[in-house]
């Protein structure tokens, strides 16, 4: 959560990931996208922490890991998000991205065309 925008951006850059889990003192606080960064200043990066543009755990919706991607994806749309974390026994355990559902629905439906 302390990192500021601008090392949040060289992560970003480093790993391809375009929405991280913030944590404080190793428990998962909040949500952080490239997304909210942008709405800063450039100019302001440096001086700004992830924490001031994360959105709180508590105001995001979250999946479990054997709900059909099809009711994900639709709570995706009506929510306007993009990725949301998967929780488990009220642990994170991933986070699914809209693109993948998307994706993995395109590759089901390729395969039962060649089937």
């Amino acid at each position: 959560r302390d990192l500021s925008l601008d090392e949040y951006v060289h992560e970003v850059l480093r790993t391809g990931h375009q929405y991280h889990i913030v944590t404080a003192a190793g428990v998962p606080s909040g949500f952080v996208t490239l997304q909210a960064v942008r709405s800063v200043p450039r100019d302001e990066w440096n001086n700004t922490s992830v924490q001031a543009v994360m959105v709180p755990l508590d105001k995001i919706p979250m999946v479990a890991p054997n709900e059909p991607a099809t009711s994900v994806l639709e709570r995706m749309q009506q929510e306007e998000i993009n990725q949301v974390p998967v929780v488990s026994n009220g642990q994170i355990v991933g986070i699914i991205g809209r693109d993948t559902i998307v994706r993995a629905l395109q590759t089901r439906l390729q395969i039962g065309h060649l089937a």
